[in-house]
């Protein structure tokens, strides 16, 4: 929420931003305890995470930035990874936060001749449809790996072992 207040107190023209910051919030921690099933350390799941956090949010979503402009098969290109990163919240919101912040640009990159509503599929529509739908879907991997329907543990004890 100190991101929010930050927004609010420097001025920063980012309409309904707060609703990404908002959903963030509870779609981040199941994603978080769902990835937490694959390490036995905790030291190496902080690491991984730690790790990903700084590919995906902040990275990726600067690298496909750049790639919408370089030219038609680099956007094309961005545009399709784009879909294999959202399903990572930090991705979704970074991502979402850069669209609201460059509507302008979306406006131009997309040919259109007005500016498109904040969350259209064309500024931050997409992202927030992956955290609210992360959201849900986190939760319930996290209940089949709680309830043994999928066991980590035997997969990874069975790891290195011939029959």
């Amino acid at each position: 929420m100190i991101a929010i207040a930050c927004i609010h107190g420097f001025g920063l023209d980012l309409p309904k931003v707060e609703i990404l910051f908002t959903v963030i919030v509870f779609a981040n921690p199941p994603f978080l305890y769902f990835m937490s099933f694959f390490f036995r350390k905790e030291e190496s799941g902080s690491l991984f995470i730690k790790l990903m956090h700084f590919l995906l949010g902040l990275i990726a979503p600067l690298a496909l930035f750049i790639l919408s402009f370089i030219n038609d098969k680099t956007r094309d290109i961005g545009d399709t990874l784009r879909w294999f990163l959202y399903p990572f919240p930090i991705f979704s919101l970074i991502n979402g936060y850069i669209s609201i912040n460059g509507r302008d640009i979306s406006m131009w990159i997309n040919e259109l001749d007005e500016k498109p509503e904040i969350y259209s599929k064309y500024v931050a529509g997409y992202p927030l449809c992956f955290l609210l739908g992360g959201l849900g879907f986190y939760w319930i991997l996290v209940a089949l790996f709680e309830l043994k329907v999928f066991d980590i543990e035997k997969c990874l004890s069975g790891r290195g072992k011939s029959n």
